[in-house]
């Protein structure tokens, strides 16, 4: 059944985009969150789990992109990372107040933000593009980057983080694997195909679909 509806494009205005919004919703501890990033009037959005009605609405600069929030605890505080089109930024997930932003990237239109612990690696289609940061110390500060892959990507899929590494996979269907702390490459391998999903690590082993 039914608990409640909402039509964001009639509220806020048609998507603009050629393919979509792309953009999965996900939970905070006290709302769902949306993103849409867009030609059309942007914004990151929080409603309430049980009722639909807005907690917050923070407008965005309109810049396309089909990236999924990440939703992460850092320093005592729920957050959202986004990775958006040339940004990553930070918001307070309680109020959606803009923590930081950093901007220069490139190639970041799809892959979200992959974070573990206070290492947050950013997704990129363009070869030399992706990076890796530190999370900021505190509130106000901007994150510090630790290292840019030299030849690694990704495509669809994000980035995973798990057991110290970094696994990933390209447009072409080619793996790679880095070393978290400082993004040497340690394996990389072409795929029987394209992989457009995200790869995932339980235990001692990686999944690619």
């Amino acid at each position: 059944n039914t608990v409640w509806p909402r039509s964001l494009t009639e509220e806020y205005g048609p998507f603009e985009g050629n393919h979509g919004v792309g953009s999965s919703p996900r939970l905070t501890a006290k709302g769902l969150v949306v993103l849409a990033a867009h030609a059309g009037p942007s914004y990151l959005l929080c409603v309430d789990r049980a009722t639909g009605k807005n907690r917050w609405k923070t407008d965005r600069e309109s810049k396309t992109a089909w990236t999924t929030p990440t939703i992460l605890r850092h320093r005592g505080q729920e957050q959202i990372l986004l990775s958006v089109n040339g940004e990553l930024a930070a918001y307070e997930a309680e109020s959606g107040e803009p923590l930081w932003r950093l901007d220069g990237l490139k190639g970041n239109t799809l892959s979200s933000a992959s974070v573990a612990g206070d290492r947050v690696v950013v997704g990129s289609s363009e070869k030399g593009h992706l990076r890796a940061f530190a999370l900021p110390e505190s509130g106000g500060g901007a994150p510090r980057e630790l290292w840019t892959a030299a030849n690694a990507t990704c495509y669809f899929g994000s980035p995973l983080l798990h057991q110290g590494r970094v696994w990933m996979v390209g447009k072409v269907g080619i793996g790679w694997c880095l070393d978290l702390a400082s993004g040497k490459e340690l394996w990389n391998e072409r795929l029987a195909g394209e992989c457009w999903a995200s790869p995932v690590g339980t235990r001692d082993h990686i999944y690619l679909f």
